[in-house]
C-alpha cells in the first residue's frame, strides 16, 4: 500500500480539508477525504477523483473523516459513478455524507470494504494443487 498523488491540503480554508490517493494494487486505489468537502474544495475533490479514475480501474472514495458535505461534493461523486458504476464505490460516510448520498445516490454506490478482496488462489503464479 503507498500514498500516490496528489496529497493535498487546504491550510488557508477556513475549515481544514485533506484529500490524498492510497493504491492498494495496480488496479485498486483509495480516495481518502477529511474535512469539509463544500463549493470552496469540490474542485480539487474532483481533480483528485479524476486522476484517481484515469490511473486505476478500481477507485474506493473513503468518507469516513468527512465533517461536512454539501451539495458541490454530492456533484462530484454522482458524476464520478454515472461515468464509472461497475468500479467507483463510497466507503465509511460519515452522518453528515451519508445524509446528503442517501437522498440522491444509488444505494449500490456504498461499499463494505475500503479494499479489494483478493482470492489467493487465483494471485499470478499460483495453481489449485488439487
Amino acid at each position: 500500500m503507498s500514498t500516490d498523488f496528489l496529497a493535498t491540503e487546504f491550510s488557508d480554508h477556513e475549515w481544514p480539508f485533506e484529500i490524498s490517493v492510497e493504491s492498494f494494487t495496480d488496479a485498486h486505489a483509495v480516495v481518502r477525504v477529511s474535512g469539509n468537502a463544500d463549493m470552496v474544495t469540490s474542485p480539487q475533490l474532483l481533480a483528485v477523483i479524476n486522476a484517481a479514475m484515469t490511473n486505476y480501474s478500481e477507485v474506493v472514495l473513503d468518507l469516513s473523516q468527512v465533517n461536512f458535505f454539501s451539495s458541490a461534493a454530492i456533484d462530484v461523486v454522482l458524476d464520478a459513478y454515472a461515468r464509472r458504476p461497475d468500479s467507483f464505490r463510497v466507503f465509511a460516510p460519515v452522518r453528515p455524507a451519508r445524509q446528503v448520498l442517501e437522498l440522491f445516490a444509488d444505494e449500490r454506490l456504498l461499499t463494505e470494504a475500503p479494499a479489494p478482496v483478493v482470492d489467493i488462489r487465483r494471485a499470478p503464479g499460483l495453481q489449485d494443487a488439487s
